[in-house]
């Protein structure tokens, strides 16, 4: 080799082996940098017939772009997952431990100890007010949860709103960012520190909305939504949030603003465009997916399931009318009814026509001789009939027939009893039957008024744990829980008997809005059933979206550690590396210094 290649080779060496010293070292002095990533000069050696030496180097960030990647999606899920596995948990407090005090379920079996209490001592004073003042405690209960959903609702709400604006400033930070690395795009040493800041930017916007990224050839970026709407290409996308100021349990998204009552996000193109982000499904993970998903999915259901158990405790205690099914024989018709489960405080009233004049009777218990059950409320010409109930349904047809006459037919059979009329005759109709019970309307709306709802009419019960209240009658009269009739003793547990039993035993079909569902169609059981069943669901559904939560903590923990191996700034290695670096600037040095050495001695020749 040439003296002359030599030291050009040694010179080059040593330029390089400089720069990768200052590249190294300024590794470990940016080590504790926030989202600094680790620089490598990578150079090329090219050997010519007529020289030698290093003539090409660049300096290069070290990462890894599917990892980058993965770790970015992972970041969008764990808060996506975290966010709502925190919701779940205060959703499942919010209902108590199970039997504890002031947990929901236990303030229901107080109640319904109370009104068993009432069935066996109607006359003691203190367990009417007991079970007066056990019902408040039921509807307080329900009161109390409601203004925790929809407190839950409205600080979603207030998140959706600081969120979108962070995303917004993020988005601007990185339109800003994209043009200076454009304007410097030929100075690579130069774009990487802003590289780095964008990078750090996209991590943080990623952690808020599911991204995806594109790489341009200027070095900039385009930023999508994984649904594919632009947040960022030339110029910047801004979100929108019509923020409410309240909520209550009737506020609900709709994609019409004339039926909506919480905000939605729009997103809003340079050109001016907008598109509605949630009636469109761009939101599938990150903080923003999460807070909307717990605003109108998580919490609207929370707060149907305590509507259906105050419509359903409503109706519990609604007085019934069981209406008499259509019956025929022949040319006569009429209705038939099931005598089953009556008691000594149902009327069964039947409405007839004899020759063209409408009558109704009241059929009432024996038992009850000289009084009349407050259900039945006759007017003036209604006839009220005592009858036996406890010799069941052909006794009770019996008795039936001699109150109506020959003109009409009664019959029974099994638990079931039939009155026609005399057909083709034409002199007598039978227009309705039906059975009252003496139940007491223990829970009215807000306004006083019966809840005319039903557990699965939606719209009706929306709102309604918020409105339930005790009939305002029992405040002021507490004997009204005994008083079936217009002359009730007072030890009577005719009243009291039927509530305990309906409050055990009734049995409601809630809407498959409350998440329970068997099939296609909602859940039924008892107001007991549904509770458990309820209670049930919110601590699995807590406990299913903690571990979720926790497994993508530990796929982002995992994830960070990779980018971090790979992007990283390992002290160990940047200080073995300078070692390194030494001794290769050591060695050119020395062929720098043999070549002077040989140029001395041939100096002196």
């Amino acid at each position: 080799m040439p003296i002359t290649s030599a030291l050009s080779s040694s010179l080059a060496g040593l330029r390089v082996t400089q720069r990768d010293l200052a590249i190294t070292a300024g590794n470990i002095s940016s080590s504790s940098v926030d989202g600094y990533i680790r620089r490598r000069l990578s150079y090329e050696n090219v050997v010519t017939n007529s020289a030698s030496g290093t003539i090409r180097d660049t300096v290069n960030r070290e990462l890894d772009t599917s990892v980058q990647t993965q770790r970015r999606a992972a970041g969008s899920s764990a808060a996506y997952a975290a966010l709502r596995a925190d919701a779940l948990q205060q959703l499942d407090a919010l209902y108590g431990q199970p039997g504890s005090s002031g947990a929901i379920d236990t303030v229901l079996n107080e109640f319904g100890g109370t009104l068993d209490q009432l069935a066996a001592s109607p006359n003691d004073l203190s367990f009417q007010l007991q079970t007066v003042q056990s019902a408040t405690a039921v509807t307080d209960t329900l009161h109390a949860m409601t203004e925790q959903i929809q407190y839950l609702r409205k600080e979603a709400e207030d998140h959706i709103a600081d969120t979108v604006q962070n995303i917004n400033e993020t988005i601007n930070a990185l339109a800003d960012l994209n043009k200076l690395i454009r304007e410097n795009a030929g100075r690579s040493e130069d774009i990487m520190a802003l590289e780095d800041s964008r990078d750090q930017k996209l991590d943080e916007l990623a952690s808020m909305i599911d991204i995806r990224i594109i790489q341009r050839a200027d070095h900039s970026v385009s930023v999508l939504t994984s649904g594919g709407m632009s947040l960022l290409d030339v110029e910047a996308s801004q979100l929108r949030f019509d923020a409410h100021g309240s909520i209550g349990a009737t506020s609900l998204w709709d994609v019409d603003p004339a039926k909506r009552d919480v905000g939605t996000i729009l997103l809003v193109q340079p050109s001016g465009f907008a598109s509605d982000m949630i009636d469109e499904g761009q939101l599938r993970s990150g903080e923003l997916a999460a807070y909307v998903e717990i605003r109108d999915t998580i919490m609207v259901e929370a707060q149907s399931q305590v509507d259906a158990l105050a419509a359903a405790l409503a109706g519990v205690f609604e007085p019934t009318d069981v209406i008499g099914t259509a019956a025929t024989s022949g040319a006569a018709t009429g209705f038939a009814f099931n005598v089953d489960d009556i008691s000594s405080g149902d009327a069964i009233t039947v409405d007839r026509v004899v020759n063209g004049q409408a009558q109704r009777i009241h059929f009432v218990a024996s038992s009850a001789s000289g009084t009349t059950p407050a259900a039945v409320n006759p007017s003036i010409g209604e006839q009220i009939v005592e009858i036996d109930f406890t010799g069941g349904a052909s006794a009770i047809a019996s008795q039936i027939q001699a109150a109506l006459g020959t003109s009409f037919a009664v019959t029974a059979s099994g638990t079931s009893v039939q009155v026609l009329d005399d057909g083709a005759a034409g002199t007598t109709d039978v227009t309705g039957v039906k059975i009252t019970d003496p139940s007491l309307r223990l829970f009215t709306d807000q306004d006083g008024d019966a809840y005319i709802g039903t557990t699965a009419d939606t719209i009706e019960r929306r709102g309604f744990s918020e409105r339930i209240k005790v009939n305002s009658t029992l405040l002021s009269d507490t004997g009204a829980l005994l008083k079936w009739t217009t002359s009730t003793s007072a030890g009577d547990s005719t009243r009291p008997e039927v509530m305990a039993d309906r409050f055990d035993q009734m049995r409601f079909t809630f809407g498959a809005d409350t998440g329970l569902v068997s099939g296609t169609s909602g859940f039924t059981g008892s107001i007991d059933t549904f509770l458990r069943q309820v209670i049930t669901q919110r601590g699995s559904a807590a406990e299913s979206a903690t571990r979720i939560s926790e497994g993508q903590e530990i796929v982002k923990a995992n994830l960070d550690e990779r980018w971090k191996a790979v992007a990283g700034v390992d002290i160990d290695t940047e200080m073995a590396r300078l070692i390194t670096i030494q001794n290769a600037y050591a060695a050119n040095a020395r062929v720098m210094s043999a070549v002077r050495e040989l140029f001395d001695m041939l100096m002196k020749i």
